[in-house]
């Protein structure tokens, strides 16, 4: 009898023990898990506001963060268009060509635990001009007279040059605003900037190379040069054209503070700055004279100097400073912003969007135009004989 209860005691001892290990290896976890968020991803540039050609450098970049892993390595970021394919890994910036058509830009990454995000945009990329600059002479009479559109025949003498001349790809070295984008008022920067060119090389001169500021204006020319800034959130864009005029950009954001003044953030302090004229959506010629004119004033009633308020177009750049100032623009769907500063360097911004276009010509020529047909861009050249184009680059003929 003493031996059985023995045993049984010895039996239920070695359940609890069971039990207890059970719960001391198991029984906590679910308290302690915790859900994975997704990544945090977002496209900083191309701009979906404006159109590309199929010989422009675009220039890709974009950011991913993560609640857990913070900002994300670079082997885990994919660029992907669905006409292209795979664009670029393990990089969050990088320039390239698309062919023409209508691309959906993809930028995508992956966490520490495997979830993944990803945004997409759409870019627009058109086909280029393939002729540049064509100049022909036409000589004889024309018979009569020819009403709306017609095509022309011309018969061309020499050589007619059809090469297409790319833009410039390039890029600001610094500052870095990768390591540090915020600096202490009085500073001395150091603005150097790289470019390459298909036709002229790495090697153009310190002239094609224009720096700008949001704020300030002009900043100076050169490849590189030193300059101050005045307190705010500035916008620094390089300009660089090549030997034959084509043009491309590049911006990047820098924050200018006071000693006594904490960084800035994005934040207005100020009032929303008005856009009088012109009005949104309106339209315009590539000949008109355009008046902006707008008001601003800070959080304290007192109004904006012309000087703080400062008008942009995201296709044309830098437009100038004031409450009134007249511009013209080049052809295209414009966003006009008008952004004004107050005296601790806090800015705040409106926008409006304004389209300009070609307007229709009319030539009158005296001559006998014969010979060449597929020419998109013709100059004609006549013995005192103004010669235009219409939008399209045809000839209307009265």
């Amino acid at each position: 009898m003493k031996q059985l209860i023995t045993n049984k005691l010895l039996k239920l001892i070695c359940m609890l023990v069971v039990l207890t290990g059970m719960f001391a290896c198991g029984g906590g976890n679910k308290d302690h898990d915790s859900p994975n968020t997704s990544p945090k991803v977002s496209i900083l540039s191309p701009s979906t506001t404006r159109d590309y050609q199929d010989t422009e450098t675009i220039n890709f970049s974009g950011e991913a963060k993560d609640d857990e892993d913070g900002k994300l390595p670079l082997d885990s970021l994919v660029w992907t268009s669905d006409l292209q394919g795979e664009l670029a890994a393990a990089t969050d910036s990088f320039e390239k060509k698309l062919q023409p058509g209508e691309h959906k830009i993809s930028f995508r990454a992956k966490d520490s635990q495997g979830s993944e995000s990803s945004q997409t945009i759409t870019v627009l990329v058109t086909e280029s001009s393939t002729v540049d600059n064509t100049e022909v002479e036409a000589e004889g009479e024309v018979e009569g007279e020819v009403e709306g559109e017609a095509e022309v025949d011309i018969d061309v003498e020499g050589e007619v040059d059809t090469k297409t001349n790319n833009k410039p790809s390039t890029g600001i070295i610094s500052p870095n605003v990768n390591v540090n984008n915020t600096f202490s008022y009085g500073t001395t920067l150091l603005f150097t900037g790289s470019a390459q060119d298909d036709e002229d090389g790495n090697n153009l001169p310190d002239e094609s190379f224009v720096w700008l500021s949001s704020i300030d204006g002009p900043i100076g020319i050169g490849k590189s040069l030193s300059a101050t800034l005045s307190s705010g959130v500035h916008v620094v864009t390089l300009a660089v054209t090549d030997s034959d005029g084509n043009s491309v950009e590049k911006s990047i954001k820098i924050v200018i503070k006071k000693e006594e003044e904490t960084p800035f953030s994005d934040a207005p302090v100020n009032k929303k700055p008005s856009i009088k004229t012109p009005t949104n959506a309106a339209s315009f010629s590539t000949d008109a004279m355009i008046t902006f004119s707008g008001l601003g004033a800070d959080t304290n009633g007192n109004t904006i100097a012309d000087e703080e308020l400062h008008w942009a177009s995201n296709l044309d750049g830098s437009l100038g400073n004031g409450s009134s100032i007249t511009r013209m623009l080049n052809a295209g769907e414009h966003e006009i912003t008008l952004t004004a500063t107050d005296d601790l360097g806090g800015s705040y911004s409106t926008s409006i969007r304004v389209t300009v276009s070609i307007p229709s010509t009319v030539v009158h020529i005296n001559g006998n135009v014969i010979g060449v047909n597929g020419l998109s861009e013709v100059t004609v050249n006549t013995n005192g004989v103004e010669t235009k184009t219409d939008s399209e680059g045809n000839y209307v003929l009265n």
